[in-house]
Protein backbone atom coordinates (compact mmCIF):
# COMPACT_ATOMS: atom_id res chain seq x y z
CA UNK A 1 0.00 0.00 0.00
CA UNK A 2 0.99 3.73 -1.04
CA UNK A 3 1.30 5.85 2.09
CA UNK A 4 -0.43 9.07 0.81
CA UNK A 5 1.19 11.34 3.00
CA UNK A 6 4.38 10.98 1.01
CA UNK A 7 2.69 11.21 -2.43
CA UNK A 8 1.55 15.13 -1.36
CA UNK A 9 5.06 15.48 0.24
CA UNK A 10 6.77 14.49 -2.76
CA UNK A 11 4.74 15.92 -4.93
CA UNK A 12 3.59 12.67 -6.87
CA UNK A 13 0.85 13.11 -9.06
CA UNK A 14 -2.14 10.88 -9.51
CA UNK A 15 -3.70 9.95 -12.84
CA UNK A 16 -7.66 9.60 -12.29
CA UNK A 17 -9.36 6.83 -14.53
CA UNK A 18 -13.15 6.21 -15.62
CA UNK A 19 -14.35 9.75 -13.90
CA UNK A 20 -17.67 8.57 -15.68
CA UNK A 21 -18.18 5.22 -14.21
CA UNK A 22 -20.29 3.60 -10.98
CA UNK A 23 -18.26 2.76 -8.13
CA UNK A 24 -17.16 -1.08 -8.39
CA UNK A 25 -18.09 -1.81 -4.82
CA UNK A 26 -21.89 -1.97 -3.36
CA UNK A 27 -20.81 -0.11 -0.41
CA UNK A 28 -19.04 3.20 -1.76
CA UNK A 29 -21.20 5.93 -2.80
CA UNK A 30 -22.69 6.22 -6.30
CA UNK A 31 -21.41 10.31 -6.55
CA UNK A 32 -17.55 9.03 -5.39
CA UNK A 33 -15.84 9.25 -8.50
CA UNK A 34 -17.21 13.10 -8.90
CA UNK A 35 -16.39 13.62 -5.35
CA UNK A 36 -13.00 12.32 -5.75
CA UNK A 37 -11.22 15.63 -7.38
CA UNK A 38 -12.32 17.54 -4.74
CA UNK A 39 -11.24 15.31 -2.03
CA UNK A 40 -7.65 14.69 -3.71
CA UNK A 41 -7.65 18.64 -4.17
CA UNK A 42 -8.66 19.25 -0.52
CA UNK A 43 -5.88 16.57 0.30
CA UNK A 44 -3.15 18.64 -1.38
CA UNK A 45 -2.67 15.95 -4.18
CA UNK A 46 -1.58 16.83 -7.73
CA UNK A 47 -3.71 14.64 -10.06
CA UNK A 48 -5.16 14.49 -13.86
CA UNK A 49 -8.03 13.10 -15.23
CA UNK A 50 -7.21 10.25 -18.25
Amino acid sequence: MVNPELLVKNNVPVILLGVQVTPRRRFEPIHLPYKLPSMLYEAGFIFVYH
